[in-house]
C-alpha cells in the first residue's frame, strides 16, 4: 500500500473522546509548507464541508460518507496570478454556496459601519540591506484604488522617522503581493 501524501493528510476531532482520528486525504494540498495556512472551511446545510486551500485549491468533505472530493480550483486574475486564500474569510450564503475573499484582487469584506477590510490598500515596505531591518511607511493620496486595475496607479508615502539610512530595497505590496525590488538610498 502507497503511502499518502502528508500534505493532503486530514484529521477529525473527536470531542466526545478527546482524541484525533485520521480524515483521510484530502486529495488537493490545502496548507502551505511554509505559512501553514489554510482557507476557511464551511460545514454546508447538504452537510458537507467546504474547505478552500491556500494554493487556490479546496476540497470537500462528505461527513455522511466519511470521504473527501476535489473542490473546484479559483480562478486566475485577469493579468494571470493564482487567486488564494490563506487566512481568507469565507461565509455561508443561504443558498448554501460560499462566499470567499479570495487573496488577489479584492476589495476583502465589509461588516456594515464596524469594519471595511480592504486588501488592495497599497503598502510600502523598505528593507536595510545592511541590516536586514523592515519597516511600513504610510501610503496615502492613492490614485485609484480600483480592483484588478490594468492602468498605472501612484501613491505618497511617507518614511519613517526610524527608517535607518543607507542603500534599501522598496517594495509596494498590495493583495500580499510584493512588486519587485528597487534599490534605494534612505537618507536622514
Amino acid at each position: 500500500m502507497k503511502a499518502s501524501n502528508p500534505s493532503t493528510n486530514s484529521e477529525i476531532y473527536d470531542p466526545g473522546t478527546g482524541a484525533w482520528a485520521s480524515g483521510g486525504s484530502t486529495g488537493n494540498t490545502l496548507t502551505d509548507p511554509l505559512l501553514n495556512e489554510i482557507g476557511p472551511a464551511l460545514l454546508r446545510p447538504d452537510g458537507s464541508v467546504f474547505a478552500l486551500g491556500n494554493y487556490g485549491n479546496s476540497a470537500i468533505y462528505n461527513t455522511r460518507k466519511h470521504r473527501w472530493f476535489t473542490g473546484p480550483t479559483l480562478p486566475l486574475s485577469p493579468q494571470g496570478f493564482q487567486y488564494t486564500a490563506q487566512d481568507g474569510p469565507g461565509a455561508l450564503l443561504p443558498s448554501g454556496h460560499v462566499l470567499v475573499a479570495a487573496s488577489g484582487m479584492s476589495q476583502g469584506s465589509a461588516f456594515g459601519d464596524e469594519v471595511q477590510d480592504a486588501t488592495n490598500n497599497p503598502l510600502l515596505r523598505i528593507t536595510n540591506l545592511g541590516s536586514h531591518h523592515v519597516l511600513y511607511s504610510r501610503t496615502h493620496d492613492h490614485s485609484s484604488m480600483a480592483v484588478a486595475s490594468e492602468h498605472e496607479t501612484s501613491t505618497v508615502f511617507d518614511v519613517p522617522t526610524t527608517q535607518e539610512p543607507g542603500l534599501s530595497h522598496l517594495e509596494v505590496v498590495a493583495n500580499g503581493v510584493a512588486s519587485e525590488p528597487v534599490t534605494v538610498y534612505v537618507r536622514k
